[in-house]
């Protein structure tokens, strides 16, 4: 890793580049004195009010998708519910009885309201991701199947292909994330266990093939083997392969193309040490070649995090990476021309910020949405009712932008934020709120 800049909030100034004082709205930036929500330079984003898509009280767990028709513009919003009713699980350790979860499927648009149906009825709530493909298929990803033979939760790679309103066409992609080949962890731990699916991601290449990234978790239950040892798997056409085995990786595992290929941003929570190949905890890069290669970079090695990432790509501004600093709390991106040379910037320090990253290039501009949970002068961790919720926040020719799109000053609300982008190039971005127990769209434009 090569680092050109981080830039934060600080008491003093150290280096030139150093911003003092907060950094978001109404703070400063390193690149902008200017907080307001038009951009004096540049495009402007304008958002609608947030719009429930159905009455479903979705479960906090298993995260949420959204996909937008590129053609019709109809909003594609995958989400997940926990049931009332259980089902009876039996591992190798014990036998209890679960919540069953169904993961739901929204469509339609804030203006004319949203259609329910069920998708299928995983086990857990443990990840979702769609895109569509070149027919118009809307493509779901996510951790279905049965327990696996360690853990109460579901455990395979399953994928959901619905056309038009049709049932969808369900199918196990991966039982387990074991290619076969010999890797470097003590007893080939990485082609052990059968649990996989967790950080689901898809996308298709420009030929057709599609791409899934998702973290294998071994047996699912030990700390050091399955938890601190999981793998970074990525699935191209029909085969699985073994990205990263070397280090806790694959945690908030982000899949993206850049200039046509596959590329994914993940978190190593743990050390190892191996003879060759990525082992150091911290933020990562794996880049795929037009040759099949592989290779991973370090972007910054001080965080260390399960929580979601982000990335996206721009054939001229190149690379953009996003997270919630686990210490600070504070919403850091980091850009790259090259995916080699990165430079981190603090883009909103006021307040307890940041969570639930979701990046996108709308209109040629860096656009992210992500949670607030409090104010600067909030002390502790406690999320605040009348502070917290959905900002929205651009990167225009004169430096950041900020807009909060969503806050009910009576409840919490503003969970597992996505942004997804319509024929247009404009923004739609879903969430949880859960103070109303609802999944909540706001529908943007840009101009």
């Amino acid at each position: 890793m090569v680092m050109t800049g981080f830039l934060k909030w600080a008491p003093w100034c150290l280096v030139a580049t150093c911003a003092c004082g907060p950094v978001g709205p109404g703070g400063t930036s390193s690149s902008s004195s200017s907080s307001s929500s038009s951009g004096s330079a540049g495009i402007t984003f304008t958002f609608g009010e947030a719009e429930p898509v159905g009455p479903d009280d979705p479960s906090t767990a298993g995260g949420l998708a959204v996909a937008v028709h590129p053609t019709s513009g109809e909003v594609n919003v995958l989400y997940f519910v926990q049931l009332t009713s259980t089902q009876t699980c039996t591992t190798n350790l014990n036998t209890q009885q679960i919540p069953e979860s169904d993961l739901r499927l929204a469509r339609g648009n804030a203006a004319n309201g949203f259609t329910q149906s069920s998708v299928d009825h995983p086990r857990s709530a443990d990840g979702v991701a769609a895109t569509f493909d070149a027919a118009g298929n809307l493509v779901v990803v996510y951790t279905g199947g049965m327990n696996g033979s360690g853990i109460c939760s579901a455990s395979d790679l399953v994928q959901a292909v619905l056309s038009g309103t049709g049932a969808p066409a369900i199918t196990t992609l991966a039982p387990d994330g074991n290619t076969g080949a010999t890797c470097r962890s003590i007893q080939n731990a990485c082609n052990r266990g059968d649990v996989v699916g967790r950080f689901p991601r898809v996308a298709f290449l420009s030929d057709g093939t599609r791409v899934v990234s998702t973290q294998d978790t071994h047996y699912g239950f030990s700390e050091q083997s399955d938890r601190r040892g999981a793998d970074l798997e990525v699935m191209v056409g029909g085969a699985m392969e073994t990205v990263d085995e070397s280090s806790g990786a694959g945690y908030g595992g982000w899949l993206f193309l850049a200039d046509g290929l596959p590329a994914v941003v993940h978190s190593h929570i743990a050390d190892q040490t191996f003879t060759s190949g990525p082992t150091q905890k911290g933020v990562w890069l794996a880049r795929r070649d037009a040759a099949g290669v592989w290779t991973s970079v370090l972007v910054d090695g001080t965080v260390v995090t399960e929580d979601p990432l982000s990335a996206a790509w721009h054939p001229q501004k190149g690379y953009a990476l996003a997270w919630q600093d686990p210490v600070g709390n504070d919403l850091v991106i980091a850009t790259s021309a090259d995916g080699t040379a990165w430079t981190n910037e603090v883009v909103d320090s006021l307040g307890r910020v940041g969570a639930y990253p979701s990046l996108a290039f709308s209109h040629d501009t860096l656009v992210v949405a992500y949670y607030v949970c409090n104010g600067p002068t909030d002390t502790g961790g406690n999320c605040v009712p009348a502070k917290d919720g959905v900002r929205f926040a651009w990167k225009a020719e004169d430096g950041w932008h900020f807009k909060m799109i969503y806050n009910n000053e009576e409840a919490l609300g503003g969970t597992d934020v996505k942004v997804a982008l319509d024929g247009a190039g404009n923004p739609v971005v879903a969430f949880k709120s859960q103070g109303t127990r609802r999944v909540m769209v706001v529908t943007g434009s840009g101009s």
